[in-house]
């Protein structure tokens, strides 16, 4: 698991769970207000809980299945548009070869980040398909999807559910379709829909969570426009996403695809894949642009980015290989096969997160089941009260206590994570070493000093 985001999610997750309160988040028994998102992702993650089990399977498994429709939509997409099951392959697998996405904090953690990218490509498609209906009642019932699909984006992270709506009040204007889209019933079934959703959230949080308001104003309107010290110290370029996209391989190779990408879409003549091409144009414009304008930039901010860019990429693949299909598909695997390798040996073979999942198996599997563990921090480390309740939640007894917890006495079987607490028990106590892996260490108390 990892510090922060994914282990206080999970235990957002649990404890709601626990307490049969889907509104109010909680954090070890106490209203959370740090997290001040809605909760649809806390939602989703305690549904995988709850048939998973409490451990790092049932907390990642909710972003996994949002990264897999976010696929398979893509490759609906091309199918309509492309007419070629094969061919519209190519918009899901620039994706899946995508490091940033299917990477740490967005598909393969705990974290908001896939459910949010599935809710932007949604909102962006259900757009995208009201601009091109061909009937009042198709325009209306995408304008009524629409207000379901932006709801439960901004009930997934917030302020982050609107990053493309300047795209498409732009698109729509440039398809002039404005006036319609005012005269259309949906626009305002979908607005009622937002109310009643987003808003009646957090007017209900807020009346339930002391403190709550002002949370939000802080943490996702000041968070996300304004730079918070302890997120940024210094002031990130606009092109900070793509310039990790390039050194960090988060979209390695693809980075160097997308500026042709956009040059062929733009210069081809008018038909079906070219108009998908350019309105999703637009849309990376817009999230592009709030991205870099944003003060406080975090790396995985660019996730709605990789299903847009990928759509961009696909189109422009389709629209070249109708000259010469069988030189531009040998040409696309063989540009596919680097930067898929590059999610394989990424995920597999670059050790991140913590190991102490992996130390309390081996504790409780070398005759020490029955010893009440005391694991020891002095600060907000939300690993250690994960694996502290899993533990827990298997039968067993687990703590998080401080150094200098009264509970600490000979006998008493502690566990350390981090050098400084180490130091800490070792200047405290006279210990006895039984295991240690990595950094982690576990040691019974033979006496005080």
């Amino acid at each position: 698991m990892h510090l922060w985001d994914e282990s206080s999610y999970a235990l957002n997750a649990q404890e709601m769970i626990e307490k049969g309160n889907p509104i109010e988040l909680f954090l070890l028994d106490e209203p959370d207000v740090f997290n001040s998102k809605p909760p649809f992702a806390i939602w989703c993650s305690a549904i995988c809980i709850k048939i998973f089990g409490f451990n790092e399977l049932g907390v990642r498994m909710s972003s996994a299945i949002f990264a897999f429709l976010s696929a398979l939509l893509l490759w609906l997409i091309g199918i309509k548009t492309f007419k070629n099951y094969w061919t519209a392959l190519s918009i899901p697998m620039v994706l899946l070869s995508s490091y940033g996405f299917v990477g740490w904090h967005i598909s393969r953690t705990g974290d908001t980040d896939s459910v949010l990218a599935f809710w932007i490509l949604l909102q962006s498609l259900l757009i995208y398909e009201f601009t091109n209906s061909d009937s009042k009642n198709k325009a209306t019932m995408y304008l009524i999807l629409f207000g379901f699909a932006f709801s439960f984006g901004c009930l997934t992270k917030g302020i982050a559910g609107l990053i493309a709506m300047p795209g498409f009040f732009a698109w729509i204007t440039y398809s002039r379709k404005l006036k319609e889209t005012f005269q259309n019933k949906g626009f305002y079934i979908a607005i009622i829909t937002f109310l009643f959703l987003v808003i009646g959230y957090y007017a209900l949080r807020s009346y339930l969570t002391e403190g709550y308001f002002n949370a939000v104003m802080e943490n996702e309107i000041g968070g996300r426009i304004e730079r918070q010290d302890f997120l940024n110290q210094k002031t990130l370029p606009f092109y900070f996403y793509f310039e990790l996209m390039f050194t960090q391989d988060r979209f390695f190779v693809w980075i160097f695809i997308l500026p042709f990408g956009l040059f062929y879409i733009l210069s081809r003549a008018n038909d079906g894949a070219k108009k998908l091409g350019v309105f999703f144009i637009f849309i990376f414009i817009s999230i592009a642009l709030l991205l870099a304008l944003s003060k406080t930039k975090l790396e995985w901010y660019d996730a709605p980015l990789y299903t847009i860019m990928a759509i961009i990429i696909g189109t422009a693949f389709y629209l070249v290989s109708k000259k010469h299909p069988i030189k531009i598909w040998l040409l696309f695997i063989c540009i596919f096969s680097w930067p898929f390798y590059k999610v394989i040996s990424n995920n597999c073979d670059v050790a991140k997160g913590s190991s102490l999942g992996n130390f309390m198996k081996q504790i409780r599997a070398k005759g020490h089941q029955k010893d009440s563990v005391y694991m020891i921090n002095s600060g907000p480390n939300f690993v250690m009260h994960f694996y502290a309740k899993k533990d827990c939640l298997k039968g067993n007894n687990c703590e998080v206590v401080s150094q200098n917890d009264r509970k600490l006495h000979a006998g008493s079987y502690i566990l350390t994570q981090q050098y400084e607490r180490d130091v800490d028990v070792k200047n405290l106590f006279i210990l006895e070493p039984i295991l240690s892996f990595k950094e982690c260490s576990y040691y019974r108390i033979i006496n005080k000093k």
